[in-house]
């Protein structure tokens, strides 16, 4: 059986437009298969970003603070009213020098949002099992062969001295872990913090006493 020209050039068109379509499908396939690994690398570099975040800190070659000096009230009054766009920056009058916390200046407020969010949570949580450990010392104290005029005495101490650590523990974890940039601003997250501890150790020993 002969072919005539026309069918073999039809043949070989046919074979030609196959070759084409398969090395499209190909490198579909290749970019499909890249985009999908650069997205998982994606997330594992986020997923690493936030672990980072949560515990050792993040790795950065600049800091997110800088100050500007200004040769005269003027030019610093127009700089802190002309600010565009509050997305991307934000414009503070410089504070003392001394109420700096000059080793937290480089830290990125993105981790610092996040450790302060974190810790909050924290605290809240741990809050509400404030009544646990109230109830623990008590019972201690109850354990103790005393009269129960001095075991409740003992038990009061106890909530004192830990009354007491409760602000170095918050002053710690604002200064090391937070990332907190100014002295002034510990101070206020300290009395906050410990305010609401306060508030709750009142609200668990009357709810004790009460039941009792």
């Amino acid at each position: 059986y002969l072919m005539s020209q026309e069918q073999i050039d039809r043949i070989n068109e046919l074979a030609r437009q196959s070759i084409e379509t398969a090395k499209i499908a190909s490198k579909q396939g290749w970019e499909q298969t890249i985009m999908a690994g650069s997205g998982a690398f994606r997330g594992v570099i986020e997923a690493e970003r936030a672990f980072e975040l949560l515990t050792l800190g993040a790795y950065y070659k600049y800091s997110s603070t800088a100050f500007v000096t200004f040769r005269s009230r003027v030019t610093e009054s127009i700089a802190q009213q002309m600010l565009l766009s509050h997305d991307c920056m934000e414009i503070k009058q410089a504070p003392n020098p001394h109420d700096i916390i000059w080793n937290n200046v480089a830290i990125p407020r993105s981790q610092i949002k996040m450790r302060n969010f974190i810790t909050n949570i924290s605290l809240i949580v741990g809050s509400v099992f404030w009544s646990s450990l109230v109830s623990s010392i008590d019972t201690f104290a109850s354990l103790i062969n005393l009269p129960h005029s001095q075991q409740n005495l003992l038990a009061a101490g106890f909530m004192l001295g830990l009354l007491m650590v409760l602000p170095v523990i918050f002053d710690f974890i604002s200064r090391y872990y937070e990332g907190i940039k100014l002295e002034s601003e510990i101070q206020d997250i300290l009395f906050q913090r410990y305010f609401f501890f306060q508030i709750m150790n009142v609200y668990v020993t009357v709810g004790f006493s009460s039941g009792d």
